[in-house]
């Protein structure tokens, strides 16, 4: 790693494993600005998502928190980013195959994100595959408001273990038919959810206490 004498921002330009060294463009952010993102998840209609501004000196790993805040996701399974051709997450060495995943942790925002319309994804649990769209609407400049920062969205989020989007929308299918011979059971599974109700507010103020936030999930038992 290296450090920039004009910001301090650390930054990456290259990664090593223990069989090979891996490149990738890194352009140094040398002035530092909010990076507005739209977030939309995969296949859902009408749209879930979350527009949402934060520094370009943030990292990858604590994009991953703000989405999980944003959306209300429980952050309880595994996550990576897909920008290009890399794989960006947390980097577990009994999972490594063929592709080398880059340490989220490492790089920041602006060393990748620079221009409106780029666009990239980040898949949340492997297993429902929880895939979202990112895009970069606009680069603004810095000033003094509090950031991260939830600006707007759509919708609410799916609950936490539904079976992916297509188990999302089957089960707000089902609930349409209360004559469905799993009405019941599903009603009772999904709660009190309602799709149209989502609270910025709530959002904001947790993102307010993003590094709190951090520090308790670290200091979990992770089930991963």
């Amino acid at each position: 790693s290296a450090k920039s004498k004009e910001t301090g921002i650390i930054f990456v330009g290259q990664i090593t494993d223990s069989h090979n060294l891996y490149s990738f463009p890194m352009i140094l952010p040398l002035t530092e600005n909010i990076i507005e993102l739209r977030i939309t998840l995969d296949k859902s209609n009408p749209p879930i998502s979350r527009l949402i501004r934060v520094r370009n000196t943030m990292s990858f790993f604590e994009l991953h928190h703000v989405i999980q805040i944003a959306f209300g996701w429980h952050n309880s399974h595994l996550f990576e980013f897909n920008y290009d051709t890399y794989t960006i997450g947390l980097p577990n060495p009994e999972m490594e195959g063929s592709v080398v995943t880059i340490d989220s942790r490492d790089i920041l925002l602006g060393g990748l994100l620079t221009a409106p319309k780029e666009r990239f994804t980040y898949l949340y649990d492997f297993g429902d595959s929880w895939l979202h769209i990112l895009e970069v609407k606009k680069i603004l400049p810095i000033d003094n408001a509090v950031y991260p920062l939830c600006v707007g969205g759509e919708n609410a989020c799916p609950p936490e273990d539904s079976g992916g989007i297509g188990g999302f929308y089957e089960k707000i299918a089902i609930l349409k038919e209360k004559k469905h011979p799993e009405y019941k059971e599903t009603k009772t599974w999904m709660g009190k959810f309602n799709i149209d109700r989502w609270n910025r507010g709530a959002v904001n103020k947790e993102l307010a206490r993003l590094d709190k936030y951090i520090e308790n999930w670290m200091g979990e038992q992770r089930p991963f």
